[in-house]
C-alpha cells in the first residue's frame, strides 16, 4: 500500500512553525528519538484535522476510486481496505516506527524537510477525494496531482530519507 499523505472535515491547517528541532541539523545525524519528534510533529496537522487514520483512508480511497465501477463498490473496496490495513497498521502510533536515516544525504537539513512536509500537508488538506468520483479520471488525477512533492522537495520521499517507513531490509 502506498501511502499518499496524510487525511477530511473542517479544521484549521496551521501547522506549528517547526518541531523544535533545530533547523540546520542534518537528517542523516538526528537519533531515533528526534526522528519520532519530526514524525509527530508532522501528522500532528493531518490527525488534527481529518482524523487519526487520515492517511490510510486516502490511500485506500486512490486505490478504491481507481478500481472501482460505480459509487457502491468504490465504498465495498474503501472499507475492506481500511479493515486489511486496520490489521497491520495503527496509523496514530505510525511514529513508534520512526528511524534513523543515516544515508540521507547530508544536505538535507531539519529545516529543509519541514519546509517541504509543510507543503506536504498543505496539499493533502486540499484534496476532496470521495465515491462519487468514480469513472471521472480526470477530477481524480488532478486532486492527486496535487500531492507531488513541490519543486526541490522530490527527496523528501527517497527510501534513504523517509524514517517514517520501514527500515531498508539489511
Amino acid at each position: 500500500m502506498c501511502f499518499v499523505g496524510l487525511a477530511i472535515g473542517c479544521a484549521s491547517t496551521a501547522q506549528p512553525v517547526g518541531s523544535g528541532l533545530s533547523e540546520g541539523r542534518a537528517l542523516s545525524a538526528l537519533s531515533g528519538d528526534e526522528v519520532r519528534v519530526l514524525c509527530e510533529w508532522q501528522l500532528a496537522t493531518v490527525h488534527e484535522a481529518r482524523g487519526p487514520e487520515a492517511l490510510t483512508r486516502m490511500s485506500c480511497l486512490s486505490g478504491a476510486l481507481r478500481t472501482a465501477v460505480d459509487e457502491a463498490s468504490c465504498e465495498a473496496s474503501l472499507e475492506a481496505c481500511l479493515t486489511r490495513t486496520r490489521e497491520t497498521l495503527d496509523e496514530a502510533n505510525v511514529c513508534d516506527g520512526a528511524h534513523e536515516v543515516p544515508d540521507c544525504d547530508p544536505a538535507h537539513r531539519v529545516g529543509d524537510y519541514e519546509a517541504c512536509a509543510r507543503d506536504a500537508v498543505e496539499a493533502l488538506l486540499t484534496i476532496e477525494l470521495d465515491c462519487s468520483m468514480v469513472g471521472d479520471t480526470a477530477q481524480i488525477d488532478a486532486e492527486l496531482a496535487a500531492l507531488a512533492p513541490a519543486p526541490g522537495c522530490e527527496w523528501i520521499g527517497e527510501r534513504t530519507c523517509a524514517p517514517f517507513a520501514p527500515p531498508p531490509e539489511e
